[in-house]
Formats: structure tokens, sequence, C-alpha cells
């Protein structure tokens, strides 16, 4: 070890003279590893919570999306569909009819719905989730012959609202259709749809949904054959979705087509999550700017206490940047000391949390969990910890400083 940073250990740990440094030395250490373990809880707890809602959205969206640049519907599908078929890492690609539509069931007064046809249900609703889906549910099965209705999945708590069950005939009317007949004075034309299944996921994000086939859709709709709103690719690893995205984007130049991946779908979403998170992490830092003071006044006061034992360093050829060290040492290691336990501390209540709920989310029988979720990144744990150490050797710079301006012929007369 460096015979400075020996020294540097032994005027912090030695007995002194002034007691009082010794317990604002503590008191440094002790600051630093509350905000350093504060810190790494409280990211955490945000990438836990990012992660839920990341994970609960993209049940939903998919992980990549073509969709028209101009308009609202995409032409010539066949050929979208075979360019994203061949784009890296792609489980599957199926094309989408999205709109708004009203729903009606009897004389009870209807629901305004947003109506997604498509080949292939969404992971989210598939009856393998913690989700509950009730009776048989296929996207592809369209209308087989005269007087066949297309299938149509709907909100377990939209059907209780309404009053119909499975197997029930509902009807809808789209906002098109409906332009269609007041602009020809005429009355609206309804499409019957069979209620071929009943979802529940965890009582959110079914209120307004329904889902049926590609074909009722672009009946329902008024999309020709081969027309969608877009294409949607699933990937079998969700972050390569920006890979994707330029691939797909090299190859789709001067095409009237835009990629969006699935944190452009939800971008406001997910910067608002990044902006609270990083804005928590100033704030607690200011725990740790608390303890570099103390630092500060602590090694201050060290270096008047040590004035004499400096001077007679520098009497046997120890140099001003020498002395300078010496003092950065003993910032490097209460910072090295206070970050370390911190790091500890965070990392064990993290793993408690995460194993045993702790804490508990109030009012999580009605969410998707009971306690706070937690989810370690070593990015920020690094940020963390290296953001600690930093500030401690900065408050060490103006003791250290101020060392090194002492005059050896002064400071052995200093009594």
């Amino acid at each position: 070890m460096n015979a400075l940073a020996l020294v540097a250990r032994r005027y912090l740990l030695g007995r002194r003279r002034w007691r009082f440094i010794s317990v604002l030395s503590a008191i440094s250490v002790l600051g630093v590893s509350i905000g350093v373990t504060l810190l790494i809880v409280v990211l955490s707890v945000f990438n836990g919570f990012y992660g839920l809602v990341r994970d609960l959205l993209l049940g939903f969206d998919p992980h990549v999306r073509l969709v028209p640049a101009h308009g609202a519907r995409l032409q010539a599908l066949s050929r979208w569909i075979e360019l994203a078929r061949g784009g890296p890492d792609v489980l599957q690609v199926s094309p989408y009819v999205e709109g708004k539509a009203l729903l009606l069931y009897g004389s009870r007064s209807g629901r305004v719905v947003f109506v997604r046809g498509l080949d292939s249900l969404p992971p989210m609703l598939a009856p393998s989730r913690t989700g509950e889906l009730r009776g048989l549910f296929s996207p592809k099965t369209g209308p087989t012959g005269p007087g066949q209705l297309p299938p149509l999945l709907v909100g377990l708590s939209l059907a209780s609202e309404l009053g119909f069950f499975q197997g029930d005939t509902v009807f809808l009317l789209s906002a098109s259709g409906f332009n269609a007949a007041l602009q020809g004075w005429h009355w609206p034309t309804l499409q019957a749809f069979r209620v071929s299944g009943l979802y529940e996921i965890y009582r959110v994000l079914d209120q307004s949904r329904v889902f049926t086939s590609l074909q009722g859709a672009q009946a329902l709709l008024g999309f020709a054959d081969g027309e969608a709103s877009g294409i949607e690719l699933r990937l079998r690893d969700p972050d390569q979705a920006e890979r994707v995205r330029r691939w797909l984007q090299e190859r789709l130049q001067g095409e009237p087509v835009r990629v969006q991946t699935w944190y452009d779908l939800q971008r406001t979403l997910y910067e608002v999550m990044a902006l609270e998170k990083w804005a928590a992490y100033v704030i607690l830092s200011l725990i740790i700017g608390v303890a570099a003071l103390n630092i500060l006044g602590s090694l201050t006061m060290l270096v008047l206490e040590k004035r004499r034992e400096i001077g007679a360093l520098m009497a046997m050829g120890a140099t001003r940047a020498q002395v300078r060290r010496l003092f950065l040492y003993a910032g490097f290691w209460i910072g090295l000391v206070g970050s370390g336990m911190g790091l500890l501390m965070g990392l064990g209540l993290c793993e408690l949390q995460r194993r045993y709920g702790l804490v508990r989310l109030r009012g999580g029988e009605a969410f998707l969990i009971d306690a706070y979720p937690v989810r370690v990144e070593w990015m920020d744990v690094a940020v963390v910890v290296l953001g600690a150490w930093v500030l401690c050797l900065l408050a060490a710079g103006y003791p250290a400083w101020r060392a090194g301006r002492i005059w050896p012929a002064q400071a052995l007369r200093y009594e």
C-alpha cells in the first residue's frame, strides 16, 4: 500500500487531540453510506416499476410497428410483410386493423370501444397468462359461410356492464359508417358480431378494447382486402427493437412507410418515468452532498490539528504535492468506506424486498402487485457509488490545498 495512503489512514483512525474531528468523520462516513443506500434502493424501485409498466404495455403493444407515413391505411400488405419477415430477430409478423366504433347490445346504451382486428392474439391475452380468458377465440377464424358472424373478444367488465354473455350477438357501428350515413341521409348500417370470448386482465385495459378477426375489422371499418392500419412485429428480444428499426429504415428509404418501436408508441410515459427517476437521484444526492460538507469540515480541522506533523514531513523532504495527496487519500478512505457500506446495505435491502416483499404496496389488491417491485441495474449502482466517491474526493480538495500551503518553519513553531 502507498505510504501516503497509510499515513492518511493513520490520521483518520488514530487518537486525536480534538475528539470532535472523529465524530465529524464518523458522521461523514455514515452520511455517505445512508445516501448511497437510499439511492440504490430508490433507483431500483423506479426500475422495478418501469419494468412492470413496460411488460404490461408490451403485452398489448408490438415490439416494432410499420405504419403508413401518410393517411390511415397501409396498402400492398404482402410486400411489406415479406420485407418484415426477413428482419433480424423477428419472431412473428402480422397485419392489424384498428379504429373506433360504437358497441350496442339490446336496448341498453352503447359504449364507444377501440376495435382491433388481427390474426393472432397479443401475449397479454394468451390463456396461460395471469389474466383470465373465458371461451375460445381465434382471430384467424372469420366467417366461414353465409350467416356466420365474425368473432369478438370483449372485456369481462364491459360485458357485465351491458349485460351480455359469451355466445351472444352484439352490434358495432364504426365512426366512418356513422359519418357516411349522415352524409347520405340514410340509417347507419350495423355490423353483427358473435361474442366468442371474454377476458379480464387485472381489471385494467379491458374496458374499451375489443378484438376481432382481421377480416371482420376490415369489413367494419371499410378496409379493402390487402389494406390494413399497419403491420406488427414481435421479436425474440424487445431490446433489439432499435436494431430492427435501423435495419428496416435502410430498406424503406423513400417508401411511404414509417417504423416505430415499442418505446415510440409510449414515448411520453417512458420519458416521464425516466425523468422522475433521475429527479429522485438528484434530490437524494443532497444527502451525500451534506456528508461531503462534513468531510470538508473534518479534514480542514484535521489539517489544523496535524500542522506540526505536516511541517515535520515537509522538513524531512516531503513535497507540497505529496502533502496534498495525503489529504486526498483521507477523502478517498472516507468515500471508499462510506460508499462500500452503502453498497452492501442497498443491495441487501433490494434482495430482501425482492424475495419477501417487506414493504407492501397500499391498495395493491386492486393493482397488479402487492409489494414494491425492485430491479437492480448495475449501471445505476456504478453511477451512484462512483458519484459518491467523486464527491468525497472533491470535498477533500480544499483541505488538501490548504495543507500544501503550510510553511515548514512556521508549522514547527505552531502550538
